[in-house]
């Protein structure tokens, strides 16, 4: 009886060992995988510097002098101001591989905390919708005239990261410039130089805000036709979608500024791409 019941634990324990082998096997198999694209690019970037050290030790082997292999290299366009780099060891390699793996793992998980949080129908399109900004903190969203829900900007990708404070970003000054146009009657332009001399930024960094901006909105929403229409150098920045400023500054024909004490000590200038 001892003896089967030793059997019977050999075999539980056996079958144990093999599924733990089974499940590391599998976890190998999925780095390897992720490690595969990141390699495949370190050896493309590094095929122009293989070529000129193949290039190099070519001529040096010819045993040709100083001169012919100076002058063929500068013929090449090729300025040598030190010896070829040495062969990185296969740890180098690993390690650079597995840096790599780990900033675009953390990119992703960056991209994976803004997903879609707007509940609205399928097929819907940008302009059935309407985004009424409350105040600095959140907007109420309209789909076909009704209200779809009250929604904060942390929910909508509005906000600075890694700030307990929540500090609204440049995405949420800008979209806010654009609703200010709407109200203005033609009398505030949402163009490049206008909104940068609002936002105290440089006209060259509006476009980059409007990308981030648009790629936020298009994954909260759900919705993969461009928000904007494209820039007009006369009109500026059109969405596609309605769009209103807060209660208090939504009557017509006054122009407003965000430039002035009430949102400059809550806005966030620093990050311009999220």
């Amino acid at each position: 009886m001892s003896n089967e019941i030793k059997e019977v634990s050999l075999i539980a324990s056996m079958r144990l060992l093999s599924e733990a082998a089974a499940a590391t096997q599998r976890r190998m198999v999925e780095m390897s995988d992720i490690m595969i694209a990141p390699f495949q690019r370190f050896q493309k970037n590094m095929e122009p510097i293989t070529k000129a050290i193949n290039e190099m030790r070519g001529i040096l082997l010819s045993g040709s002098n100083t001169s012919y292999f100076q002058n063929s290299m500068i013929e090449k366009d090729v300025f040598v101001i030190a010896p070829p780099p040495r062969r990185a060891s296969t740890e180098e390699i690993v390690d650079v591989v597995m840096r790599r793996i780990e900033l675009e793992h953390k990119a992703d998980l960056r991209q994976i905390k803004i997903e879609k949080s707007i509940a609205i129908p399928d097929g819907v399109r940008w302009d059935d919708i309407r985004i009424d900004l409350k105040d600095n903190r959140s907007a109420d969203i309209f789909c076909k005239k009704e209200l779809i829900g009250t929604y904060d900007y942390e929910l909508l990708g509005l906000v600075r990261r890694n700030t307990s404070a929540k500090i609204p970003n440049q995405q949420s000054e800008f979209l806010k410039q654009l609703a200010f146009a709407s109200m203005s009657e033609n009398l505030f332009k949402p163009t490049v130089q206008n909104i940068a001399q609002e936002m105290k930024i440089k006209s060259n960094d509006c476009h980059q805000i409007k990308r981030s901006l648009s790629k936020k909105l298009k994954t909260v929403f759900g919705i993969p036709k461009n928000p904007f229409h494209r820039y007009d150098p006369i009109e500026g920045y059109r969405p596609r979608f309605e769009l209103r400023p807060p209660p208090l500054l939504r009557s017509k024909g006054e122009l407003y500024s965000s430039g002035g004490s009430l949102y400059a000590e809550t806005i966030d200038y620093t990050d311009t791409e999220e």
